[in-house]
């Protein structure tokens, strides 16, 4: 995995649509902490660029959700697991189709309002293994398996105890990793070392079937695990 301190990340960009192939290149050509390989312009040829330069992350456009999409979708994970794929996505606040990309080895989503300074810290992340969601996609993610009726302002994250065999501790990393944490303020908060803190998602992603953080946040809220409760005043 490449080492964000010291080279570029090594960026290609998918998207059939001339307006986002030149707005995303021209926001990130310029950041010395970015190398863009390429564009890719259709599923196939992101496949192929893929395979040929062996990108860090695949910056790929989720503007259609298709069967051909998630096709290519999870052969690309299946044949490159390492490689970090970030969504960039019009409508932040569909969350089955978000669902459906994180399932199909997404690690996060950006949303198309989302600054290039934004993106930049966003892409460093997910290379990090600590991919986060934004606000309005998390929210979105949480409203959809809610089964409450009722207006929520200001959720926070509660985790059920019914979840597949993850101990308390897990629990809590899974709660803290679903309310945007990084390792290190997990660490922080729970008074251990970040080692130990990867030591359990890894255990989390086994135990959930899933490889990040964000395909966690997202089977564990699909499979009930998380749900929404009123933040206490």
């Amino acid at each position: 995995m490449n080492d964000a301190s010291s080279k570029p990340l090594r960026l290609l960009i998918a998207s059939a649509h001339p307006v986002i192939q030149e707005g995303l290149y021209s926001m990130l050509a310029s950041c010395s902490s970015i190398k863009v390989l390429g564009i890719a312009i259709s599923l196939s040829e992101t496949a192929r660029l893929v395979g040929e330069l062996r990108p860090d992350i695949l910056l790929l456009d989720l503007h259609n959700l298709t069967p051909a999409l998630l096709k290519t979708l999870a052969l690309i994970h299946g044949e490159w697991p390492d490689l970090v794929i970030v969504g960039f996505e019009l409508q932040e606040s569909n969350a089955p189709k978000l669902v459906e990309y994180m399932r199909a080895g997404v690690t996060t989503c950006i949303s198309f309002q989302t600054s290039c300074a934004a993106i930049v810290q966003a892409l460093h992340a997910a290379i990090r293994g600590e991919a986060l969601l934004q606000p309005a996609i998390l929210c979105a993610l949480l409203q959809h398996i809610s089964t409450s009726s009722q207006p929520t302002p200001t959720p926070s994250v509660e985790v059920y105890k019914e979840s597949v065999g993850l101990t308390k501790r897990e629990l809590g990393i899974l709660r803290r990793v679903a309310l945007g944490e990084r390792n290190k303020e997990i660490a922080t908060s729970l008074n251990i070392s970040e080692p130990t803190v990867k030591t359990h998602l890894a255990n989390i992603y086994f135990k959930l079937g899933v490889d990040s953080r964000a395909s966690a946040v997202a089977i564990a809220m699909e499979r009930g695990l998380l749900t929404l409760r009123p933040q206490a005043l």
